[in-house]
């Protein structure tokens, strides 16, 4: 056993042991009933805990009771409340009924940490309809590393639109967010099993990540560990996958996978499982689905829920990895996938995150041209000469050396932006989430489908109607002399 193994047992039964510690039990009610004598609303089981002053109480709608709370465009925030010290990696699950005639009106957690950073979560969505117009609003706010012992503000927020009114306020903490047992619904699951010291290393590279404020994966990153599916027994490297810091909240962490020689998962020899909030639910799913039905390259999307050291994990989005098996299951010859390296942007946004400074570097200029699995590619000299081609291609692209005729198969690209504005796929688009086949056949590029949504749905600054407006705009602007 060498001293490096030794180092990561002990930093795992820091980390485990300190995990394992139960925090104070929150276990509040608030059906807006209760007042002292100050005219303060209190929690039901405990007149210390206040929720604000009774002044936006009602007896005009109400889920249970005679009251509940009515914000409006004057009064547009209540039943607010502060925790304190609540530890790394504890959830709080806070539920209230609402009835909103437009769909507005949340629930907020907030706080900020003695970096200056800070977290915010909102949840507006209905969860459970209830009868006479009321749904049921649902918000996990998991602490992060980042945030330990720090306060955090829960209250009830009228955004926007008509009066909104709020009841039965209740909010739980518990030391860890509890999912199905899907071997008890029939629901073939994923098993993931890390040892001991393969976890703690995982637990310091996220604290490492945290501290950054991005993950910038390392080679080092990898650890050895086991995964089962359909009764067979597969060898496996993992390591952590996104690069912000929603893929590692809470103990639902996003995964890249590889598995070992000879052995695949649903066909894939490297994918990635990470939380379906991160390509906003479905979104991500349906956008796949179209992409193919026009012979349109995107990767393999599905949907399996996930154990890990026998603990479910929940439901998880698993999406293939950019290997030949892609090109292969799309029905093309294989080709090398290009990319632009993006390490310099991720650099620059570490810097800001962890220093609070900012360089405006010409990062998308400086990025090389890469493909995936270039080592391979490079000891191969047929595929070696297909990547030179195809790196050549894509920086006359990038540079305007070419047509676009001359650079891509027009029919799959024309196709592409086409689907872009139909599915609004745009966080795809970033430079550093494009993805590009080299076609050997026709010596030409093909755009990759992939990443289109994130939490919270469609990314798009611009709110352009098609996908060139602003471009477009722009060059009208500058014609005419415009600001």
């Amino acid at each position: 056993m060498t001293l490096k193994h030794i180092l990561y047992i002990l930093i795992s039964l820091i980390i485990f042991s300190g995990c394992n510690n139960t925090p104070h039990n929150i276990n509040i009610t608030c059906d807006v009933e209760l007042t002292n004598s100050d005219g303060k609303i209190i929690a039901n089981s405990d007149s210390s805990i206040i929720f604000g002053d009774k002044k936006a109480r009602t007896t005009k709608e109400a889920y249970s009771g005679k009251h509940s709370i009515m914000l409006t465009k004057d009064n547009p925030y209540g039943l607010s409340r502060k925790f304190k010290n609540l530890k790394k990696d504890t959830y709080l699950k806070i539920t209230v009924w609402k009835k909103s005639s437009d769909g507005e009106g949340v629930i907020v957690a907030s706080a900020e940490n003695t970096k200056g950073d800070r977290y915010y979560e909102t949840s507006k969505k209905i969860s459970v309809k209830g009868e006479n117009g009321w749904g049921k609003l649902i918000l996990y706010v998991n602490v992060p590393p980042d945030f330990d012992n720090e306060k955090f503000s829960i209250y009830l927020w009228k955004v926007n639109g008509d009066t909104v009114y709020f009841d039965d306020l209740k909010i739980e903490q518990s030391s860890e967010r509890k999912y199905p047992d899907y071997a008890k619904k029939d629901i073939e699951p994923l098993h993931m099993f890390i040892d001991t010291s393969m976890m703690a290393k995982l637990y310091t590279i996220r604290d490492r990540a945290f501290k950054n404020g991005v993950y910038e994966s390392l080679d080092d990153d990898w650890v050895d560990a086991m995964a089962f599916y359909n009764g067979e027994m597969m060898k496996i490297e993992t390591r952590l996958k996104g690069d912000w810091l929603d893929h590692m909240r809470g103990k639902k962490w996003s995964f890249r996978i590889d598995v070992d020689k000879n052995k695949t998962f649903k066909r894939m020899e490297v994918f990635s499982v990470q939380n379906p909030i991160t390509r906003d639910f479905l979104s991500e799913w349906t956008s796949h689905q179209l992409f193919r039905q026009e012979d349109q390259l995107t990767t393999r999307y599905t949907f399996v829920p996930l154990y890990i050291n026998k603990k479910s994990r929940g439901i998880y989005a698993c999406e293939e990895h950019f290997k030949k098996q892609l090109i292969e299951y799309n029905n093309r010859r294989e080709g090398p996938i290009l990319k632009m390296a993006d390490d310099a942007y991720w650099r620059i946004q570490k810097i800001h995150k962890r220093d609070k400074q900012y360089f405006k570097l010409p990062s998308y200029k400086a990025a090389k041209i890469t493909a995936f699995g270039c080592g391979k590619l490079l000891k191969d000299p047929l595929k070696k000469k297909e990547f030179i081609i195809g790196q050549n291609l894509l920086y006359s692209y990038l540079h305007g050396k070419k047509s676009a005729s001359e650079i891509f198969n027009l029919d799959k690209i024309a196709k592409y932006f086409a689907l872009l504005d139909i599915t609004k796929t745009y966080h795809g688009t970033v430079w550093f989430n494009m993805r590009y086949y080299y076609n050997p056949v026709i010596s030409k590029l093909e755009p990759i489908a992939y990443d289109g949504y994130i939490d919270g749905g469609v990314f798009d600054n611009f709110k352009r109607p098609i996908f060139g407006f602003l471009r477009y705009g722009d060059n009208i602007k500058e014609k005419n002399g415009l600001d």
